[in-house]
């Protein structure tokens, strides 16, 4: 049993530096504009609280990669949906702690969106050649 050839080897480090965001990591981040420049404070502010920001300080330098984008996008649904579940509970006998149950959720939901739409518009500007095929 022998080496791997080196082609494969070369192969899945690419595949592992698309799927960790590090590819083309020689070539600074375009400056965000538009609706991701009004995202960024809020995206580093969840990225603060979830005790995961870069050593750059701030996701203005820093790829976000596809990992964090799918889990906080399913962060939003499930939070979502449970926010939509507890005020149901919540309003027919109007209970005040399920009330505050709802609005964490609800915080949490919106977290998830933030993250997830700033990585997809900070994607988009990535490689807007790859949105045209």
């Amino acid at each position: 049993m022998g080496q791997p050839p080196e082609g494969i080897l070369r192969r899945l480090h690419q595949v592992h530096l698309r799927l960790s965001g590090n590819l083309d990591r020689a070539e600074p981040l375009p400056p965000p504009a538009g609706l991701q420049a009004r995202l960024l404070p809020a995206a580093d502010f969840v990225m603060t609280l979830l005790y995961s920001r870069s050593r750059a300080g701030s996701l203005r330098s820093v790829r976000i990669t596809l990992a964090t984008i799918c889990l906080a996008a399913v962060v939003f649904l499930l939070a979502g949906a449970l926010a939509v579940a507890l005020t149901l509970n919540a309003l027919a006998p109007l209970n005040l702690l399920l009330l505050l149950a709802t609005l964490a959720a609800a915080a949490v939901s919106l977290a998830g969106a933030v993250l997830a739409a700033y990585g997809v518009l900070q994607r988009r500007t990535i490689r807007p050649a790859a949105g045209g095929r």
